[in-house]
């Protein structure tokens, strides 16, 4: 946070959405995959794009 990587925030926030950000789709993978129109291949693909999108909300440029 300091060097203008990171949001300013309260670290227990930053690990608390990292933490959720990336676990909440794995949890919730089983209903997820029953209740949205998509495949486990396109389900898998999802979760792969899913880092750039968890870096770019959690880290500046």
């Amino acid at each position: 946070m300091k060097a203008g990587n990171i949001v300013t925030m309260n670290p227990v926030h930053f690990l608390l959405n990292m933490a959720s950000l990336i676990s909440y789709p794995i949890i919730m993978r089983p209903l997820l995959e029953r209740t949205l129109p998509i495949s486990k291949k396109e389900f898998d693909a999802i979760m792969a794009d899913r880092e750039a999108a968890i870096l770019k909300t959690l880290f500046l440029k």
